[in-house]
This record gives structure tokens, sequence and C-alpha cells, in this order.
């Protein structure tokens, strides 16, 4: 059982869509504050951006900033609580999911939401093992939270309104 970005293909998986996770730029508050007042060009190229990073795969909200940078992240790093970390600690920005960042009292939001990088989340099982009792309860539950929370995960919170 996973929750995966994409509609599962490999056969034998079974998905169920969850809901849209949309993202945005956060930072500390003093640094979004300076990000959203400054123009375009400046906002990729006159601050300090985190930024994650896998081996073998390109994540797209790496591949988002990565286009739009106009010199290297600060910093590049493979875990993404790590990127949450150290945006927070004030290294610099980052582009993470409004559930995540829009939870976390560090961090501020920066931008609205990231069209380019909204998109469906699925909840993935085994074909053969969906029906069994603990999977659907397990699968039940994961659905309740996300229906519940729907307006964090989809990024309907507004800049500077937090969730607690």
């Amino acid at each position: 059982m996973g929750i995966r970005n994409r509609r599962p293909s490999t056969p034998g998986l079974a998905g169920q869509k969850l809901g849209p996770v949309a993202f945005a730029v956060f930072g500390p508050p003093a640094l979004t504050r300076e990000w959203s007042a400054a123009d375009e060009q400046s906002r990729y190229g006159n601050f300090n951006w985190v930024a994650f990073r896998t081996a073998g795969s390109t994540v797209p909200s790496a591949a988002w900033l990565d286009r739009r940078l106009t010199r290297p992240p600060i910093v590049r790093l493979s875990d993404p609580r790590a990127v949450l970390d150290a945006s927070a600690a004030g290294i610099g920005l980052c582009v993470l999911p409004c559930f995540v960042g829009d939870s976390d009292r560090r961090l501020r939001r920066a931008s609205g939401v990231i069209d380019d990088l909204t998109h469906e989340q699925w909840l993935v099982s085994h074909d053969d093992h969906r029906h069994n009792r603990p999977v659907r309860q397990i699968t039940d539950r994961i659905k309740r939270l996300m229906k519940e929370r729907r307006r964090l995960f989809a990024g309907a919170v507004p800049i500077g309104v937090r969730t607690d």
C-alpha cells in the first residue's frame, strides 16, 4: 500500500484517487516577505534556494525550480524533511506541498499555488489485497483524512493564514 502522485500503471496494482495536492514556495517569514516584494528575475536569481534531489529520477517540483533559477540552489538535499528543516532554519526558500508548508509554524507561504505542480494523489495497493479487512480499514481512514483536510491538501489555505 502506498500514496503516489500518479495513477498506477503496473499490472496487479489498484488505485483510488484521493484528491489534488498543491505546491507553493515556502520559507521563514522574513525571507518570504522579501521574496514576495521582489520582481520575477530577482526572485529566482538573488535568493538562496534549498532544493530536493533524488537519485535516478527527477522530482517535478525540483525540475520546476531548476527551470526558473538563474544560479544553482545553495544546497540540494535527498530527504524531503531535510529540505523543510533547512528552509525553516533560514538557509533558503523551497518548494513544498502546501499541506506540509502550511502546517509548519516555522514557515510561511510566499507564493500562490503553483498550478504546474498540482496533481492528483493516488492510494495504491495490490489488487488481490485491497479487499482484505485490514487493508480496507486503512484505506478508509486515509480517504477520510484526505477528505476532511482537502482544503489543506489543495492549497486552499490563504497566504499568511495558519492552519492550527
